[in-house]
């Protein structure tokens, strides 16, 4: 039998119907977040009785569950059609994606603002969510055993997720920022900062020194602070200036031969 006859009928248009509920779902989360929601308004909105919407979803909490797998099919969706595998080219895409997809961007940001509350029925989603976003964020062929030079690679991966949630919400009131390019530089960053911690930790390249502050105020610096003074007076046209500035210049000069 045919594969489009076997999808007809009422299990088809069920199906549809599901689906239809929870694209509709996913705006009104987005626009009002989850608690200032409600079934009845959900129920105008897909033209159904609020007893018939329940036929297809038990509750609310049931519905945003749909929700928030529609989110995560949609991404790894768009992510699936992607030849790169390393950090920075799938993080460059899901940006894409977000910037691409705004209605489900703006769900996730209510969301996830919203979730924070422990007793919110998606506090254990975020939970999750950041917890496998740290692993799939982590650089590429770093050895466990032996952790490279410079910023760990945990922390790495938590500053990458800060700033894709950050520019996110960021584009919600600037949406000239250009997200994709700023994930682009971050992870550029990270690369060039890689290189530099690596030829350090090689001998390669000498470790940077902090010189110790001066305890005492060199003579030469306040003759030189003097000159400048003079110099900058002498550019106003101020002759009066520049006699005082020029006393004050010997003034100095003498102090220190004295000292």
């Amino acid at each position: 039998m045919p594969e489009s006859n076997r999808a007809r009928g009422p299990y088809r248009k069920g199906v549809e119907r599901r689906r239809e509920i929870v694209a509709e779902a996913a705006k009104l989360f987005g626009e009002s977040g989850y608690t200032h929601s409600s079934m009845r308004e959900l129920a105008k909105r897909v033209g159904l009785s609020q007893a018939l919407l329940l036929h297809y979803f038990s509750d609310k909490e049931d519905l945003l569950v749909e929700v928030l797998n529609l989110r995560d099919a949609s991404v790894a969706d768009y992510l699936n059609h992607i030849r790169g595998t390393d950090v920075a080219t799938r993080s460059r895409e899901v940006a894409r994606h977000a910037s691409e997809h705004e209605g489900l961007t703006s769900l996730y940001i209510a969301l996830s603002a919203e979730a924070i509350d422990p007793e919110h029925p998606a506090h254990g989603y975020f939970v999750d969510h950041y917890r496998a976003a740290q692993i799939q964020t982590r650089e590429p062929g770093l050895d466990p055993e032996s952790p490279p030079a410079g910023v760990s690679p945990d922390l790495v991966s938590a500053l990458g997720i800060a700033v894709m949630d950050g520019l996110q919400i960021q584009h919600e009131y600037r949406p000239d920022v250009d997200v994709v390019a700023a994930v682009d530089a971050y992870w550029e960053l990270v690369a060039a900062a890689r290189s530099w911690w690596a030829l350090e930790a090689g001998g390669i390249l000498p470790t940077r020194v902090r010189r110790p502050l001066p305890t005492r105020t060199c003579r030469n610096s306040r003759r030189t602070r003097a000159k400048y003074a003079c110099r900058r007076l002498a550019r106003d046209g101020s002759d009066i200036c520049v006699r005082r500035s020029r006393q004050r210049t010997q003034m100095l000069a003498q102090r220190d031969f004295r000292r």
